[in-house]
């Protein structure tokens, strides 16, 4: 009778691990440390810490975790310092591969199933661009210079916007991309180092920014839709 229950076609596929909860990214030691990735369970609660460790024999991500994205069940972990981004499957954080070629990278934002878009600091901290992948090759295929220290990207419609904080130099604009064309289309001037921005119900783009290297103040800044 176990064996017949066992194999009951009725029953419900077990849960995955990282399937229904919180990530958290842990950047490490500034110097010659690795970066983490914890993970909150919804369901049961409980925190477990270093999933990427855990399940990977020991393996560390790398200096510096900055950021992670979850597109297409795969979990994109860009290793700024180490000059690389780490894929994972989402829902058991086994390692599948890792991409090279950006410098500096700070953010990842997926487009499409087949496209997505990498921001870095480049080379010294103070160039800026934002990279295009190819997702099915794993490479990057163009390089899209938006202004000093690139981050945070935000897609809205058929644009990508891109905040350039400065890096490890000075800038205050947002650079808006054409994601289709792959060019910059425009930028906007806002308060010195913008740092983040989101879009509200209204179709309006508001951008932080704040302060890094001098002492200007921090600015909230409304861009209106179109």
């Amino acid at each position: 009778s176990f064996a017949v229950a066992a194999c009951d076609p009725d029953e419900p596929t077990p849960v995955q691990p990282y399937e229904s909860g919180v990530f958290i990214t842990h950047e490490g030691a500034f110097a010659g440390g690795t970066g983490t990735v914890s993970f909150y369970n919804r369901t049961v609660g409980g925190l477990k810490n270093d999933i990427f460790g855990a399940e990977n024999n020991g393996a560390a991500l790398g200096n510096i975790l900055q950021s992670m994205s979850v597109a297409n069940g795969k979990a994109y972990l860009v290793v700024n310092n180490a000059n690389r981004i780490i894929i994972a499957d989402a829902k058991t954080f086994k390692f599948q591969d890792s991409i090279v070629g950006t410098t500096l990278p700070r953010y990842f934002l997926a487009t499409d199933n087949n496209k997505a878009f990498v921001s870095e600091w480049g080379s010294g901290g103070a160039v800026g661009a934002v990279k295009v992948l190819d997702l099915t090759t794993k490479r990057f295929t163009k390089t899209i210079a938006t202004g000093k220290g690139a981050e945070r990207l935000l897609q809205v419609g058929t644009k990508l916007w891109v905040v350039n904080n400065g890096g490890f130099g000075s800038d205050s604009t947002v650079a808006i991309i054409d994601i289709a064309t792959e060019t910059l289309s425009s930028k906007i001037n806002v308060g010195v180092a913008p740092n983040s921005l989101i879009q509200d119900a209204n179709g309006d783009i508001w951008v932080l920014s704040g302060n890094t290297w001098t002492a200007a103040n921090g600015k909230l800044v409304q861009i209106r839709n179109n």
